[in-house]
């Protein structure tokens, strides 16, 4: 359901071949049980993205029935508008936080996360630290972006915002 278009993805991969996305959605009553059984659960948009589950605001109170469990919420993509993120980031309690998918700097079109809204993005992260939410913002280092590194660092400082470096082989 991811509505990027990253070159690498092997959601890509499965298009240019013209085959079928393989996984499904989580159900509630899966989504309960894994919480049951696990101290750590990451939401991660690996072929998909969680933002886009049709349930995930109810996935996201849930996390508040196990408040000593912890909670991880890996996005790239983007809703649609900022107020989702507000309402969103109202549901949870302290036991989730957010990672944010972003390879370039506020203002600047994404070279890698094809068809990212990162203004958008970029906006929700920000929010979320200012609403005192755990947030990271993992940069993926790539040739074309590496020369951005200090800009980046300084401006999650600026925004209380953990920055996470993923060096790519690609």
């Amino acid at each position: 359901k991811c509505t990027l278009e990253c070159i690498a993805c092997s959601r890509q991969t499965n298009r240019f071949k013209g085959t079928p996305i393989p996984g499904k959605d989580m159900t509630i009553s899966q989504w309960e049980k894994i919480c049951k059984g696990f101290r750590f659960q990451s939401l991660c948009g690996q072929i998909s993205d969680p933002v886009y589950h049709s349930k995930f605001k109810e996935i996201l109170a849930i996390t508040n029935e196990y408040p000593d469990k912890k909670f991880r919420v890996s996005t790239a993509a983007h809703q649609k508008n900022i107020d989702w993120y507000k309402d969103a980031y109202s549901i949870h309690g302290d036991n989730v936080s957010w990672r944010f998918g972003l390879d370039n700097l506020p203002g600047e079109v994404p070279e890698y996360r094809i068809k990212q809204n990162s203004e958008l993005v970029f906006e929700a992260m920000f929010l979320g630290a200012k609403l005192s939410k755990k947030v990271e913002w993992q940069f993926i280092v790539l040739d074309f972006n590496q020369h951005k590194i200090e800009k980046a660092k300084q401006i999650a400082k600026n925004n209380n915002v953990d920055l996470i470096f993923i060096i790519s082989d690609r």
